[in-house]
């Protein structure tokens, strides 16, 4: 083991680029000092810092990365040696792949690496993985995962593959993909209409399948059985739902899902028909995402970090493959609301009721109706992104950090998210929680 002076000149080091403030709501991170968990020192050097933390009663954010596998044969590959056929030919998803197999001018890894943002609380009470949206990145969720940490949360925010700090997969030519995740599905070849094509989201599952494993690590190397939670906003929930739809350790378990602003039912940024028609089109190429920086917030401290993107690191492109993968990620998250399954699953919903991007209205039909588990439905007074609301965020953060202690005790009393419902209609009626709209928060299954 490090000594404390070790220990705590280790974590200096590992912190360093990280700074969340009430005045920044994109934080600064750098890749550069995560702790590697692939590697047997990497997860000693985690175990340390926790120690180390708690040792001193601060709770600190950690920068982790980790390896998740991606398929080569969905790369975009450039081989000149072949002429301006095969640079045509080298584009095309699988035959790509063959071209690369058969001339062996670039030889990528089938892993990258993944980043992800760890706020530890000292003494858990509850787990939480977070997933981020469509746009945005972990970063951006830095000032809720601190808050959660500070009331016994510990939570885990990851970058998916080709966004934020994470790693993207290289084309041909050795060029990060950004904005790109793969589809090795052929319906887009077989299937009419056009429109309709989906792909095979796997890598989308594989990301956070890596992830909950080594939030798993985190949790056993503090010593905890607190349960662990899944947290998706906008196009995450997407993610957060397929996922859960499809999971298969029932000895271990997913608590609840927390959602804000879920994706389920969008105003804006879904693809138009050119851009599905885009997404099937046999050469790899970019689409713009239809969304504007004043769809999430107009809180100008924000609009000004969000707009700076080498800072914000905002996703503005992805590719055809991300949108056919999209498509079958959109075509699981369905499935789940008949899936009986998750019965058994919580579901807490936060709809702003300002949102410009999804459909307030819509979305409440769509948990109230559809979703099999305990389901409360809880309206903020504010727009798409709560992070960028100091107030909605704050409110956020407490509702969560109640709903986590309340289910970790047989709900506290509350005894379902029908009595939970009336506990934060209370609440709000004092004025504990300003952004919360208590007239509109329903509880959908007893």
């Amino acid at each position: 083991m490090m000594n404390v002076h070790n220990i705590t000149l280790f974590l200096g080091a590992a912190l360093l680029p990280l700074s969340v403030s009430a005045s920044e709501y994109i934080s600064e991170i750098s890749p550069r000092t995560a702790v590697n968990l692939d590697s047997e020192q990497g997860r000693q050097e985690l175990s340390e810092i926790l120690y180390s933390q708690k040792l001193r009663g601060i709770t600190e954010p950690v920068v982790l990365e980790y390896s998740a596998q991606y398929d080569v044969s969905n790369l975009q590959i450039h081989l000149p040696v072949v002429g301006q056929v095969g640079r045509v030919l080298g584009q095309i998803p699988i035959v790509g792949g063959l071209f690369h197999r058969i001339f062996g001018e670039f030889d990528p890894p089938k892993t990258l690496k993944l980043r992800a943002l760890l706020f530890p609380a000292l003494d858990p009470r509850g787990y939480l993985l977070g997933v981020h949206g469509l746009q945005s990145n972990a970063r951006w969720y830095a000032s809720s995962g601190q808050a959660l940490a500070e009331r016994g949360v510990t939570s885990l925010f990851y970058d998916r593959r080709g966004s934020g700090i994470s790693d993207s997969v290289l084309d041909g030519n050795g060029r990060p993909m950004r904005g790109h995740v793969a589809s090795t599905s052929l319906d887009h070849l077989i299937g009419l209409p056009f429109n309709q094509a989906v792909g095979d989201p796997s890598e989308f599952l594989e990301d956070i399948q890596v992830t909950y494993e080594h939030l798993y690590l985190v949790r056993s190397l503090q010593q905890s059985n607190a349960p662990i939670h899944l947290y998706a906003n906008c196009f995450g929930a997407r993610i957060a739902l397929a996922y859960a739809g499809e999971w298969r350790r029932p000895e271990e378990g997913i608590a609840s899902i927390i959602m804000t602003s879920p994706g389920t039912n969008m105003k804006k940024g879904e693809p138009n028909i050119g851009g599905r028609l885009g997404a099937v089109a046999p050469i790899e190429a970019y689409q713009r995402i239809p969304l504007e920086d004043v769809d999430f917030t107009s809180n100008p401290e924000a609009l000004a970090e969000m707009g700076d993107d080498s800072h914000s690191l905002t996703l503005r492109k992805v590719t055809n493959r991300f949108l056919l993968s999209a498509a079958g990620l959109t075509k699981k998250m369905k499935s789940v609301f008949k899936n009986q399954k998750l019965a058994q699953v919580p579901a807490l919903v936060f709809i702003p009721s300002k949102d410009k991007i999804i459909k307030t209205e819509e979305t409440q039909q769509t948990f109230a109706e559809n979703y099999p588990g305990p389901t409360l439905v809880t309206l903020l007074d504010t727009e798409h992104l709560i992070e960028f609301d100091d107030q909605a965020r704050a409110d956020f953060v407490e509702i969560v950090s109640q709903w986590i202690y309340n289910q970790n005790s047989g709900w506290a009393g509350y005894k379902g998210a029908a009595n939970f419902a009336s506990h934060l209609k209370v609440q709000a009626e004092e004025g504990k929680l300003p952004s919360l709209l208590s007239e509109k928060t329903k509880a959908y299954r007893p």
